[in-house]
C-alpha cells in the first residue's frame, strides 16, 4: 500500500518539477509519462525515452532510485526471514526425517524376514537346499 502511495506521490512530483520544461521528447506534462518514468526508474530498467532535465528533477530521481533500492532490501529480507525455518521447526523436520528412515529400516527387516521364512517354506517343502 505504501509502495503504491510512493509511486504515485513520485509520479505527481515529477510532473510539477519537470513539466514546465519544454523539451522535444521529454513530455513532462502528462501524468502517464510522469508515472511510466518513475515505474521504469524504480526498477532500475531505465530506457531513457524520457529523463529529467532540471536539477530538482535528478534530485528527485535520486531519491527514488535510494528509496526503490530499500523497498527492495526490505521485501528480500521479509520473504527470507517468513520463509526459512526457526529452530523448532529444522528440529521437527530431522525428527520426521529420522522416523520415514525407522520405518524404511522396518519395511527392509520385515521384507527380509519374509524372504527368509519364504525359503525355509520351500526348503521343506521340495527338501531343497537355498543360500
Amino acid at each position: 500500500m505504501m509502495s503504491g502511495v510512493m509511486l504515485l506521490l513520485s509520479a505527481f512530483s515529477m510532473r510539477i518539477l519537470e513539466g514546465d520544461i519544454p523539451i522535444s521528447g521529454n513530455n513532462f506534462n502528462y501524468y502517464e509519462n510522469c508515472f511510466w518514468f518513475i515505474c521504469i526508474t524504480i526498477t532500475t530498467v531505465g530506457y531513457g525515452d524520457i529523463y529529467p532535465v532540471s536539477d530538482l528533477g535528478h534530485i528527485m530521481v535520486c531519491l527514488c532510485c535510494v528509496w526503490s533500492s530499500m523497498n527492495t532490501s526490505v521485501i528480500t529480507f521479509l520473504l527470507v526471514t517468513n520463509l526459512s525455518l526457526n529452530h523448532n521447526e529444522q528440529k521437527s523436520l530431522q525428527l520426521l526425517k529420522n522416523v520415514d528412515q525407522t520405518l524404511e529400516r522396518k519395511q527392509l527387516c520385515k521384507d527380509y524376514i519374509r524372504t527368509a521364512i519364504y525359503r525355509l517354506w520351500l526348503n521343506r517343502k521340495y527338501k531343497l537346499r537355498f543360500r
